[in-house]
């Protein structure tokens, strides 16, 4: 079976991070779009001419069913997804919805109950779990103490971006609930150390505000403790001038070490590729390869490929099988529930236990 895919927003998101990944994916087809934006309408046209175009989001839910539309894609801004991902449940859609997928963990709990209520998936779109170094991490740490590694003890994470003016009028530097830095670059990193570390006992942050008229902070630095008893300190920022390690995880018998952001969206955006399972689709160049071993005895760790496709194939088996999703709504609580523990932190000086 094919799902016909309902596009909402044709941003960044929708542009880049869906629409090609849609179109590639043979379980999916890219039926609709939605913008209002007269640039992006003609871009979505070049692009993709067999699509039909919305003006607005109720005009694309009306048309939906003679579409044979049964997937929405909702990558909009944050302040909007509660009220657009229920009213596509109402319309009997499955949803897969951007990161943040909301303001705070009881929007989240909203979401859930109404998901469970109308028999349909809600997937939070939660892509930077498909990045290669993330992946070559992974294998690393599951090969436990016996590994590599050894037994993990601290992980450091970083995302990071050197924005030295705010972005006048982009949502996400509005300061309205749900545009914090940590529910940006923070969703991801927090995402990815629960994922790798399960769950967390106690948090502190400190956030700095730099930039003139920044609403934000433009910098934070999260520490968490896991029950696990893993340390995990992540950094995301808009103002640096220099980035430090993108992973740096340090066990009993050696470190992992990594630099730079996965390949996929340069690709994307620069080199425009498309995904494809053929050629060399989030192929690290050997110059952005990590590290292994210790100070005195280190070798060069190949990145396995990135590779979001897998996201949208494991949503069709969820759709298809009844498989599990890629990412769950409780993934997303669990997210969630640490990002509104770290902004009172930030704002307490206080440490907080979960």
């Amino acid at each position: 079976m094919v799902h016909r895919v309902l596009l909402v927003g044709f941003g960044l998101g929708g542009r880049i991070f869906h629409a090609p990944f849609i179109a590639s994916e043979p379980g999916l087809e890219l039926a609709a779009i939605v913008t209002n934006n007269s640039e992006r309408r003609n871009q979505a046209t070049q692009e993709y001419p067999n699509v039909s175009l919305f003006a607005d989001f109720a005009q694309g839910l009306v048309a939906a069913p003679g579409l044979g539309i049964d997937t929405c894609v909702i990558s909009t801004a944050v302040h909007v997804h509660v009220e657009q991902v229920l009213q596509a449940l109402a319309a009997g859609l499955h949803v897969v919805i951007d990161k943040p997928v909301a303001p705070s963990a009881d929007e989240v709990r909203v979401l859930e109950v109404a998901a469970r209520s109308a028999g349909r998936l809600v997937v939070p779109y939660q892509n930077r779990r498909f990045d290669g170094d993330f992946r070559t991490l992974q294998t690393l740490i599951a090969q436990g103490g016996a590994g590599p590694l050894g037994h993990v003890a601290r992980f450091e994470s970083r995302f990071e971006k050197w924005r030295p003016e705010v972005a006048k009028g982009s949502w996400k530097e509005s300061g309205e609930p749900g545009t914090s830095l940590l529910h940006d670059l923070g969703s991801h990193l927090v995402d990815q150390a629960l994922v790798l570390f399960g769950a967390v006992d106690s948090i502190y942050s400190v956030g700095q505000r730099v930039r003139p008229d920044s609403t934000n902070h433009d910098s934070l630095a999260l520490t968490l403790v896991h029950q696990s008893g893993v340390v995990s300190q992540l950094w995301m920022s808009m103002l640096a001038a220099d980035f430090g390690p993108r992973f740096r995880v340090l066990g009993s018998q050696g470190a992992y070490v990594s630099y730079g952001l996965d390949v996929q969206e340069d690709q994307l955006r620069s080199d425009g590729l498309r995904p494809s399972p053929e050629g060399e689709w989030g192929a690290y160049p050997a110059s952005m390869w990590g590290s292994v071993g210790t100070t005195d005895d280190h070798k060069v760790m190949p990145t396995l490929n990135g590779d979001m496709r897998l996201f949208w194939s494991e949503f069709v088996g969820a759709l298809d099988n009844g498989t599990p999703p890629p990412v769950s709504l409780a993934d997303t609580l669990r997210t969630h529930t640490v990002i509104d523990a770290a902004i009172v932190s930030a704002e307490t000086k206080s440490v907080i236990h979960l």
